[in-house]
């Protein structure tokens, strides 16, 4: 146990007990014994550290993917918009084509076609762009030791999973 004499307020957050057992079932077994015995005191096991860290984890990630939604929804209007624009401003070009004989199937899948490259190559772009900053934030993280700085983990190394770059 482990005494402070700054303020009452801080004893309360400073005292602590450590038990060790031998196995996860035990140390419930331990804790639920303490708990009962004690019901003023606040028993944790191993358990319910790794049971908050998987629960904060699990809301940053449906937090990032509501981002990355919101992205991807972000950049289909651009796009859309972008072709719009682009049939907008080549009326002269698509009528020159429908006199020449083409149909409306011919200039539809020009214009899709080119959506599609546009797409694809803004999709290439972004994930290298996406890996080299990931990169270089690992670099100033750890390399630069800034993480000590911000609070962030020793072991901090980039991670892209392949399911997220399609």
């Amino acid at each position: 146990s482990t005494l402070s004499s700054s303020s009452a307020a801080s004893d309360v957050y400073k005292r602590q007990i450590v038990l060790s057992t031998n196995g996860m079932a035990e140390a419930r077994e331990v804790a639920d014994a303490v708990q009962s015995g004690y019901p003023n005191l606040t028993v944790l096991t191993f358990e319910d550290f790794t049971e908050t860290i998987e629960r904060t984890l699990n809301q940053y990630s449906l937090f990032l993917l509501s981002i990355g939604v919101l992205a991807v929804a972000v950049a289909a209007l651009g796009s859309a918009n972008t072709m719009v624009v682009s049939t907008m401003e080549r009326t002269r070009e698509i009528g020159i084509m429908k006199a020449t004989g083409a149909k409306n199937g011919f200039v539809l899948k020009g214009f899709l076609l080119e959506s599609a490259l546009l797409g694809l190559v803004g999709g290439v772009v972004g994930v290298i762009f996406g890996y080299v900053g990931s990169h270089i934030l690992e670099y100033l993280v750890v390399r630069l030791n800034i993480g000590r700085l911000a609070g962030a983990a020793a072991g901090f190394s980039p991670y892209i999973p392949l399911w997220l770059i399609p």
